[in-house]
C-alpha cells in the first residue's frame, strides 16, 4: 500500500545519516558519526578541495558509527569533505582542519 511505502522511504531516510565532525575546526583528532541501515556497499570517504581521495573507510557495520580520525592521514591544513555513499544515497559534509 502507498502507506506503507511511504514509511519505508521515512526509515531508510533514519537510518542513513551523516552527523558534522566534533570538534570543528580541528587540530590532532576529529571524530564522525553516522548511521547506516545497511552497511552492504557502504563507505566514509575523504576528500580534499580538489577532489583527490584522502581515505577510504570500508567494512562499515550497520547502525551506528563512530570513526575517530587522526591529524597524520591528512597532506596539510584546509577545507575536507566527507561522504557518506551507500548503494543508493550519499551525504556529505565539510570539515576544516588546521595546522
Amino acid at each position: 500500500s502507498l502507506r506503507s511505502a511511504s514509511l519505508t522511504s521515512s526509515e531508510a531516510t533514519i537510518n542513513f545519516q551523516l552527523y558534522q565532525n566534533y570538534p570543528n575546526p580541528w587540530m590532532q583528532e576529529t571524530t564522525i558519526e553516522f548511521n547506516i541501515g545497511d552497511a552492504e556497499g557502504a563507505q566514509l570517504e575523504i576528500y580534499d578541495l580538489n577532489g583527490r581521495m584522502v581515505k577510504v573507510f570500508a567494512q562499515l557495520n550497520a547502525g551506528f558509527n563512530q570513526i575517530l580520525i587522526d591529524r597524520a592521514i591528512f597532506p596539510s591544513d584546509g577545507v575536507y569533505y566527507y561522504r557518506l555513499a551507500s548503494k543508493t544515497r550519499s551525504l556529505t559534509k565539510r570539515m576544516i582542519v588546521l595546522k
